[in-house]
Formats: C-alpha cells, sequence, structure tokens
C-alpha cells in the first residue's frame, strides 16, 4: 500500500507531540535538578548540632608566676670519674601486663632492654601464687635475648595482715619460696623480681629471712634475684639484703613519704643525698626512673591527682598552661586554678631523668630501670641506648617525639576525642658539666586522647538497635519494649528511615533516643571524608524531619566496640565529632547477625555481661527473627538478675532532649525539600521494588511457558520435507539494493534445493552498484531466475512488487544476505497441505561468525528469537514470519492487502494481521538460513534500532489484539509477552542501578539474586542450545553477553521511542555487507555450531 495513502504509525510531521513532551521533560528535569542540587548542597552544609557535654567541666586559668624563690639553684655533683656506660644487660624495663600502650613500648625498644620485668606474679587474697604469661612477650624477648624476671607482688586490695603472718612463719615463707622456684623454672626465666612494699618495720628481720631463702634456693639453678625497694623505708635491711641478691633496685622517686605535703617528686639534691647514704654497693643498685607526677589542692594542701607524663602534657595543652622549672630542685611544675582554687603539679620528664642517670653513673651505679614501661617521657630513649654519649645526648631532648598515636582514658562506651596528635619541641640549658639546669615547653607532645565515659555500672543494661527501622522486624522489637516498659536506642540508616518514615516517627513518639549510623551502613574507613559528610547529614535532615529533633549520637558501622589501632582509623570519627557527634559504642555484642539462633543470642549476652552496660542487638539487616525471639527471653532473665534498663543519656547522666535536641529553625528550609525528595525516594523504591518483583514473576512465568510448549514442540514428529504428491510452485522473493557482495552466494544455496516446483524473483530496488550484472550473470543459465528493476522505493514496496509478479502459491522471502540449506524450501513448504497455515519461519542461524560481537548475536538467536518460536508455534502466537527466511501463502497476502509500507517491520505487521485474520502461523525448526549478522557496534545498533522502532510500530498499530478474546494465544501470550520484553528491557538500566546501589548495603542478598537470574538464565540458554543440538561453548561467553550486549539493545530501544515521539519517517537503512556468510562446513568457526 502507498505511502500517499496511509501515514506512517507515529507520522507526525507539525512536531507538536515532541514539543509538548520535551516541555514536559525539561520541567521534571529543571524541578529534579533544583531538588537535587539544594539536597546535594545539603549534603556538605552542616546541620547545627548543640555540642553534648561530657564529664565534669572545670574552669582552668594558668598561674604564670614562678614559686617564690627558697634558695640556691641545686649544687650538682662533679667528679673526675668518667662516666661509664650502661650495659644493655642492666637496663630494666617494667613491663605492665595486657597494657596495650606499655607493650608498644616493649616492641618499640626491644633493642635497647637487657632484663624484662612483667608484673606476672603475685599473691592473691587468699597467699596463693598466682602467674600469667604472655607468649608474644616471651617470644619477642627471646628473639631479641632480653632476660625475663617476672615482678613479685601483693594483689592490690589483699589484706597486709595475712602477708606479715606469712613473713613469720618459716614453714609458709618455704612453701612460697619452693612455689616461686617451680614457677620461674618451669616458665624458664632468668630469675626473679622482688617488690613487696607492704612489709612492716616488726618483720625487717623476717623479710630479709624470705629473700636469703630465696636467693640460696634461685643461686643452686643459676637464677637471679633482685629486688625493688623505695629508699629510705626502715623496714628494709638494706646491706644485709644487697648481700643476698644480685641487684637492688631503688624508686628514686616520690621523695616525700606518703606524699604528705606538695614538693617536688625527687629533688636532685634528695636524688644525691639519698644515693650517697645508701648502704648497698654502687655495683648493685638499679637507678629505677618513673616520669610521674601529682596535683596538689594548695587550699587543701593535699594531693588530688598522681598523673603520668602523658597526662601531665594533656594537662598543659588542654588549657594553655606553661611549664616552669625549679631552679632548686631541678624539678618542673604548672601552677593554675581549678574553679578558683590555686593547684600545682610536680612532675618529672626525662630531662630530670637525664641528670638523675648522670649523677647515678657518677656514682657507679650498675643500671637503670624504667617504671611503667609506656607512661615514661619518650625522651628518655635517647639517651638510654648509649649512655656513653650523654654529654652530646640532652640536645636530642628537644625534639619532643610522640610515639604513642593514640591514648584512651577513662572507661565506658562513650568516647569523645579531645586532642589531636601532635608533637612536642622545648629548649634544654646545661651548665658547663652537662647537666640539665633548665627547660622551656615550647609545644606539648599530644597523641589522640580517646575520653570515654558511661564508666560501667552495676546492674544497669542498655539495649540498642542497629540497621533500622525495618517493617518485618522493628514494630515487633517497639511492641515488646512497649509491653515491658523499657526504653532502648535505635541507630537507624538513613535509607531505611527515608523508606518507612512511619515507624521512625514511632520509635520517637515512644519515647526511644535515635542515633545516626551513615545513610547507606558504608565502612567509614574506606569513605573519604565528603562521602562520610554526606552519609551523616543526610541521615541528620531525614531525623529531623520525621522527628521534628536532632540526633547528637552516632555509632559507626562495622566498629561496635570503637577501638582503632592507628591514627588513619581515628580520622573518621574525629571527623564526626567535628559535625557535632558523640560517639556510641557496645562491649556487649550479641553478634545476632551471625548467630541464626535465640538461644545463641541470649546465652552469648549473659555471658558478656562483664564487659559493659551497653548491648548491641539489630532490627535490620537480614532475617532478624531470631533476635526478636530473643528479646523477651533477654529481658526476663536480666530481670532476674536484679538488672535495670536505661538508655545512653542514663549513662552520662543526660535526659533524652540532650541527645535529641529539638531541631534548629535554620534546619526548617532544609526540611521541606528532604519532605518531597524523600517521597519521590519512597516511590522510586517502591516501583523499582514492584517492576523488580513483576519482573521476577513474569520471568518465571515466561520460563514455565516457554519451556512447556517449547519441549511439546519439540516431541512432535518432524514434517516430511515435502508431503507426498503436494509440490505447489513456488516463488521465492530477495529485495535487492546494492547487494552485489552477498547475492551471488544466496543465489547458489537456492539453486541447490532439493525442492525443484519453484521460481527465483530478484526485485532489483535501484541499486547503484554491480547487482544487477551479477544477478544477470546467473539468470542466463538458470531461466528459473528472474530480476525485476525498479525505482528505489524501500523493501516493502520492492516486496509487493515481486508477490504480483509472483507465479507461486507460495512466496519465500529471504534477505539477499542469506544463504539457505538445500532442504529449507522444501520443509517450509511441507506445513502448507493444512490450508488453515498461512505462514511458516524458517530457523534462523548466524552465518558469518567472525568475532565476539557475531558470537553474541548467535547466542541471542539461539536463547531468544527461536527458542521463543517453538512455544509459540503451539499457540499460534508466533509475532514474526521474517523477512530473512519465511514462507507465507499467496492468496493470505492478497486477502491482507499486501505488505503494509506504514511501519519499519513489515514481516511482523504481515504477520500480526494474519493471525488476526485467524491463519495459523508455523515454525519449522529444520528450515535453516545462515544470515550475514552485523560485524560492528556501529552496525548492530542500526540494525536493532531499526527492528525496535519497526516492532514498536507494529505494537502500537496492533495493540487493539491485546487481551481480544478472538485471537488468545496472540491477546493473552504473543503480544503481552512483546510489550513485557520492551518495558523490561527499556528500564532494564533501573536493575542495574538497584544492583550497584545494593551492593553498598546488603551485598549478599544482592548478589545472591542476581547470581539465581543469571542461574535461571544459563539453564535456559543451555536448554535452548540442546534443544538446537548445537555446541554449548558459546555460552561460557554467556554472563558478559548479558551484561554488555544488553546495553546496545537498551540505547537502540531507547533511540527507537526517541523516534516515535518526534514522529519521524525512518527508511530502509540497508546495512553494508561483508560477504562472510558461509555455509556449515566453510568455516572454522562454524565449529562452534556442530554437536
Amino acid at each position: 500500500m502507498s505511502e500517499n495513502n496511509r501515514r506512517f504509525v507515529f507520522e507526525d510531521f507539525s512536531g507538536k507531540r515532541w514539543k509538548g513532551l520535551v516541555i514536559i521533560l525539561l520541567s521534571a528535569f529543571l524541578f529534579l535538578s533544583i531538588l537535587l542540587s539544594f539536597i546535594g548542597f545539603s549534603l556538605f552544609q552542616n546541620p547545627a548540632l548543640p555540642q553534648l557535654t561530657l564529664g565534669e567541666k572545670h574552669i582552668i586559668r594558668p598561674i604564670n608566676e614562678p614559686l617564690a624563690k627558697n634558695g640556691k639553684p641545686a649544687k650538682l655533683a662533679v667528679t673526675n670519674q668518667k662516666p661509664s656506660k650502661i650495659q644493655r644487660g642492666e637496663l630494666y624495663g617494667f613491663y605492665l601486663a595486657d597494657d596495650v600502650i606499655s607493650k608498644k613500648t616493649v616492641i618499640r625498644n626491644i633493642n635497647a632492654l637487657g632484663v624484662l620485668v612483667p608484673n606476672w606474679y603475685w599473691l592473691d587474697s587468699n597467699y596463693d601464687l598466682q602467674t600469667n604469661q604472655e607468649k608474644d612477650i616471651i617470644d619477642l624477648a627471646v628473639k631479641n635475648g632480653v632476660k625475663i624476671m617476672p615482678r613479685f607482688s601483693l594483689q592490690k586490695g589483699t589484706d597486709e595482715a595475712g602477708l606479715q603472718e606469712l613473713l613469720k612463719s618459716a614453714e609458709s615463707r618455704r612453701s612460697l619460696i619452693t612455689s616461686l622456684h617451680n614457677a620461674v623454672k618451669q616458665d624458664k626465666f632468668a630469675g626473679i623480681n622482688i617488690d613487696i612494699k607492704q612489709v612492716r618495720i616488726e618483720n625487717r628481720d623476717h623479710f630479709t629471712s624470705f629473700v636469703s631463702e630465696l636467693y640460696e634456693l634461685f643461686l643452686v639453678d643459676g637464677l637471679k634475684v633482685t629486688l625493688t625497694v623505695a629508699p629510705n623505708h626502715q623496714a628494709y635491711d638494706y646491706k644485709r639484703l644487697a648481700s643476698v641478691s644480685d641487684r637492688v633496685i631503688v624508686k628514686f622517686f616520690k621523695e616525700l613519704p606518703e606524699m604528705e605535703r606538695p614538693g617536688p617528686v625527687a629533688s636532685i639534691e634528695w636524688f644525691q643525698e639519698t644515693l650517697k647514704k645508701l648502704p648497698i654497693p654502687p655495683e648493685k643498685i638499679i637507678v629505677s626512673l618513673s616520669n610521674e607526677g601529682y596535683e596538689w589542692d594548695m587550699n587543701r594542701q593535699e594531693m588530688v591527682n598522681c598523673l603520668m607524663f602523658y597526662e601531665v602534657m594533656r594537662a598543659a595543652s588542654g588549657s594553655d598552661l606553661t611549664v616552669q622549672w625549679d631552679s632548686k630542685s631541678n624539678n618542673p611544675y604548672i601552677r593554675f586554678t581549678k574553679n578558683g582554687v590555686p593547684h600545682l603539679i610536680w612532675f618529672l620528664d626525662s630531662a630530670t631523668s637525664y641528670n638523675q642517670i648522670k649523677l647515678g653513673l657518677a656514682h657507679g651505679v650498675k643500671g637503670v630501670g624504667i617504671e611503667q614501661l609506656g607512661y615514661e617521657d619518650p625522651g628518655l630513649w635517647k639517651y638510654l641506648t648509649d649512655t656513653s654519649k650523654m654529654e652530646t645526648s640532652a640536645e636530642q631532648l628537644s625534639n619532643m617525639e610522640n610515639p604513642i598515636p593514640i591514648m584512651s582514658i577513662g572507661s565506658g562506651e562513650i568516647i569523645r576525642i579531645s586532642s589531636k596528635s601532635q608533637e612536642g619541641s622545648r629548649t634544654i640549658e646545661q651548665d658547663s658539666n652537662g647537666y640539665i639546669t633548665k627547660e622551656t615547653y615550647l609545644d606539648y607532645p599530644l597523641p589522640y586522647y580517646i575520653e570515654r565515659y558511661g564508666e560501667q555500672q552495676e546492674k544497669v543494661i542498655v539495649l540498642t538497635f542497629d540497621d533500622g527501622p525495618e517493617p518485618a522486624y522493628t514494630p515487633k522489637i517497639l511492641d515488646i519494649l512497649s509491653k515491658e516498659q523499657i526504653r532502648a536506642s535505635f541507630y537507624v540508616v538513613g535509607r531505611q528511615a527515608a523508606l518507612y518514615p512511619d515507624i521512625l516517627e514511632r520509635i520517637h513518639r515512644e519515647g526511644h533516643e535515635i542515633g545516626n549510623h551513615t545513610f547507606s551502613h558504608s565502612d567509614i574507613q574506606e569513605d573519604g571524608p565528603y562521602i562520610l559528610q554526606a552519609e551523616l547529614n543526610s541521615t541528620q535532615r531525614l531525623i529531623q524531619l520525621i522527628t521534628g529533633h536532632s540526633a547528637i549520637l552516632y555509632r559507626p558501622p562495622y566498629t561496635p566496640d570503637l577501638l582503632v589501632e592507628n591514627s588513619v582509623e581515628l580520622i573518621p570519627f574525629l571527623q564526626a565529632q567535628e559535625l557535632g557527634y558523640t560517639m556510641v559504642g557496645s562491649y556487649i555484642d550479641t553478634k545476632d547477625w551471625n548467630t541464626g539462633s535465640s538461644d545463641k543470642i541470649v546465652k552469648g549476652l549473659l555471658n558478656n555481661l562483664e564487659a559493659g552496660n551497653v548491648v548491641l542487638l539489630h532490627d535490620a539487616g537480614g532475617d532478624r527473627s531470631a533476635t526478636v525471639e530473643a528479646l523477651p527471653k533477654i529481658i526476663k532473665s536480666l530481670k532476674g538478675e536484679g538488672y535495670t534498663f536505661a538508655t545512653v543519656s542514663d549513662l552520662i547522666g543526660k535526659q533524652k532532649l540532650d541527645v535529641m535536641p529539638p531541631v534548629e529553625e535554620d534546619s526548617f528550609p532544609y526540611m521541606v525539600f528532604y519532605k518531597i525528595a524523600d517521597t519521590l525516594f519512597i516511590w522510586t523504591i517502591q516501583f523499582c521494588s514492584v517492576f523488580f518483583m513483576l519482573g521476577i514473576v513474569l520471568g518465571l512465568v515466561r520460563l514455565l511457558i516457554l519451556f512447556f510448549f517449547s519441549l511439546k514442540h519439540s516431541r512432535k514428529k518432524s514434517l516430511p520435507q515435502s508431503p507426498p504428491l503436494y509440490e505447489p510452485f513456488v516463488s521465492i522473493i530477495i529485495p535487492a539494493f546494492n547487494e552485489e557482495k552477498v547475492i551471488i552466494p544466496t543465489l547458489n544455496s537456492i539453486l541447490n534445493s532439493q525442492y525443484k516446483n519453484y521460481e527465483v524473483i530478484i526485485v532489483n530496488d535501484g541499486s547503484t552498484d554491480n547487482t544487477y550484472q551479477a544477478v544477470k550473470k546467473i539468470a542466463k543459465s538458470n531461466r528459473i531466475v528472474r530480476q525485476f528493476i525498479k525505482e528505489n522505493q524501500g523493501k516493502t514496496a520492492a516486496l509487493n512488487s515481486g508477490i504480483l509478479v509472483s507465479r507461486g502459491d507460495i512466496i519465500i522471502t529471504l534477505d539477499a544476505d542469506t544463504s539457505v540449506a538445500s532442504d529449507t524450501i522444501s520443509r517450509l513448504v511441507g506445513h502448507f497441505k493444512d490450508e488453515i497455515v498461512a505462514g511458516v519461519s524458517g530457523n534462523v542461524r548466524i552465518g558469518n561468525l567472525q568475532n565476539m560481537l557475531t558470537l553474541w548475536q548467535h547466542i541471542e538467536y539461539v536463547t531468544s528469537f527461536n527458542f521463543e518460536k517453538r512455544a509459540f508455534h503451539e499457540l499460534n502466537c508466533i509475532t514474526v514470519v521474517p523477512g530473512a527466511i519465511g514462507a507465507l501463502r499467496k492468496s493470505a497476502i492478497i486477502e491482507a492487502g499486501l505488505y503494509d509500507d506504514d511501519t519499519l517491520a513489515e514481516d511482523t505487521d504481515i504477520t500480526l494481521k494474519l493471525i488476526r485474520m485467524g491463519y495459523s502461523i508455523h515454525y519449522e525448526p529444520h528450515a535453516y538460513a545462515y544470515t550475514e549478522a552485523p560485524e560492528n557496534v556501529k552496525s548492530l545498533v542500526k540494525q536493532r534500532f531499526r527492528w525496535s522502532y519497526g516492532i514498536l510500530q507494529c505494537l502500537w498499530k496492533h495493540s487493539g489484539a491485546i487481551f481480544n478474546f478472538k485471537h488468545k494465544g496472540l491477546g493473552f501470550v504473543g503480544l503481552p509477552y512483546m510489550w513485557f520484553q520492551y518495558v523490561f528491557q527499556t528500564l532494564s538500566p533501573l536493575i542495574d542501578i538497584v544492583f550497584l546501589i545494593g551492593l553498598f548495603g546488603d551485598t549478599p542478598t544482592i548478589i545472591t539474586y542476581y547470581l539465581l537470574f543469571f542461574l535461571v538464565d544459563a539453564v535456559v540458554a543451555i536448554y535452548a542450545f540442546w534443544l538446537e543440538r548445537i555446541s554449548f561453548r558459546p555460552l561460557i561467553h554467556l554472563v558478559v553477553q548479558r551484561f554488555v550486549y544488553r546495553q546496545l539493545l537498551v540505547y537502540s530501544l531507547w533511540r527507537a521511542f526517541k523516534y516515535a515521539a518526534k514522529g519521524l519517517i525512518i527508511g530502509w537503512n540497508k546495512l553494508q555487507r561483508s560477504g562472510n556468510v558461509k555455509l556449515p562446513g566453510e568455516s572454522e568457526m562454524q565449529i562452534l555450531l556442530k554437536e
């Protein structure tokens, strides 16, 4: 039918449709752009969050005036004796068991140490010997040649009276000595260190006897005995003790007994005098040093704090205090007021220790000991590694390194970072003899200080829930909590809050606390600072929108205990704090996400109650039915043991409004935009969910239909090539436009056909190449080949012209680039014995397997086109008898009015028309035709755009047949199936987006769904290849084909929709031919198609 008599489907020369659509799309784009721009801007505009005060706050002001001068500068000993070098074996380090900081210091300085003294032996409250070992520390010491002599002491809190009785009893002493000897030998240590400071004066001789008896037994096995003593202690017989021990480690700090009044910790004159008067041979003395300090309330003349060196630096830095030097004692101090009351800190550092060691060496002491390894001024190690260089090493103290990047203070599961890590500096002044006479602190060395709050409270539990809200579990948890009248804390994921605002609002309404858990539950250690800011801000805005309150509390995903190993891991926490958040951890991690059993969850919680106060549970992020089941059991068990339930705010002495303050007014404009965005987000997710589930359901229905009917079709006995006495005259029509490269192989394949009653009509549609000459050459020797030349009007007109001059009862259409098997015509014709049959589709295969692109098309032809035709044959809803290889009854074509030229898919159009006229369309799987597929992306996209546009036209043109009972197969299966394919492919990028977004959330679930999709897809593909009886080898490319190839088809489809909206008329747009089609056996690539 002429183009002049029929409008092209979608034709719109006025352009009004496109203009209207553009206006709508531009308006939507502008609206979304403004909305997303504002949302994007808000992600980096931090909400105003009030600072949550933690702990007791003091008003600290410096006192910069020095202490009144009360004497001349200290006079240090001058000796002509050259200081000796301390041998490595005489450097003692006192290690604190299971202390992270102490362990790091040991590891860092193991090469300098000679003897490690860990506090691994002690007497418990029953006066029984207890021991402890740390294998990694032992292995480290052995590897580096460091001796181990565990410290033996009395457990803190043990009644001292029992110790006195033990010392008096010779039998008790022997028993204890035997236990110590056996323990040291069993542990293979070098000896033991005795540190019993609770000895009373009346037991002076008994203690000496204890040490003497111990020394005698140890000496037999070559084991060493060292003593740790305080100087000037009347309970020690220093002279006798020195004679029954290998070394005496003297604590040269705490100058004032029991620190009864403010004063220097260890003045240099006291050190000199004490060292001189000690009745211990210098060669047995180990000078024990400690860089500690003491804070005094000067009004009450009372010591209020004992401070480690790092705590002194923290106090000075935090309140901008000045360290001053007392020239008489050669000890530093800090003066300040705390809440108006004058305070004074005296302390020791590496400068004071430098002078002590220098004096000790001049006195001839044997070695040096470092108390509480890890809490000393790190500058000590600059001269301890080689004391012979002490004349020059004092200058090295100017740079104050910070080897401990992170320091934890306090206890509890609520943390705050109170300082950033920095190195310090100071100036050092020395006299002519090399002693340090003054130091001036310029910058204080600081690690990252992590302050912990909410110290463990007895019989108090806080229930917290992460990852929600989730409609399947959170409401049930809220019901249980409401019934038990318990308030909990919920750390919500922004994505979930956006989807289920009503649940979040209920959490707030029922009195529970809400905290931030990021928007997508991302790993903040892997996120950059901008992503973390966006994650927190977006969630905060949603919480503000839904509840009208801000969330100050924040729990980072994947780090429930908030324990970090290095400063890099701490940076995201610091960033969150700078945004106004207070971080909440949990020491009682039920691991309910991995347990799977409610009883295991309960048991794990009850076994871990001593760890802390905050319990970590989950109300989303997976199957949480076990958590819901466990919650009543948890509550019942805890109540039975006398526990009460609290919230995080209760732990730190705050109210709910302190951790969830009302929204500031400056946040109101953002809330309007977030309301719109949240609504759109919910709609989008719901649409994607419905689309996703609908795709699954319809996909499964599709598979069942295809499997069942294709199997039914395959079991039918194949028709004979041509029924006996049925050989109608066949007209083979080939439209040709510039087909010189491919027309001869196509004609040769036809002329080799087993079927003999036919003619070949070549409709030369105005070719400008040598197509005419090529056909003419063959026609000369084959009179059944006729060529008709016409003005170029397109494929449809060419087909109609061929039909009008044809003489056959059956019309077979072939593309000029398609070769046929010798029995193809016979197999097609056999179906027309049945008068109801108006068309038969052949089996189109790729004939030019030249590269990966043509191989992907081969997979598509087998698993989609031909597979579907098998099933649709049974339902009489085959939607296309392809122009590449198809047979039609001529009378039916005439009855249908020939091919219409109002679509680009004339073969689909005529097929649908014939079915709607009451005819049947068959599929002949053994009628093989080998067509030329596009060999490059440009040609493929061009071809698929033409197909997509033409089929879209046909779907629109025949929309009246959908769900039409007159043609049930077509109306309820064929056409809906085609629409499903188009819609599903068009929106398939949404699935990819959901997949990518899902990878940042519930990754295992998303991957599982996609693996199932591909598994089903693979099963279908294998089945389709099995039906074709061809090699499965091409299917190794299936995964890549589905991902990459699909994008090309989607692009073509979207382009087709665009042109449909524009209403443009599209021409034939014939592809450029390569002439690479080969019948089986002619190409090595065809091996892939063989069994």
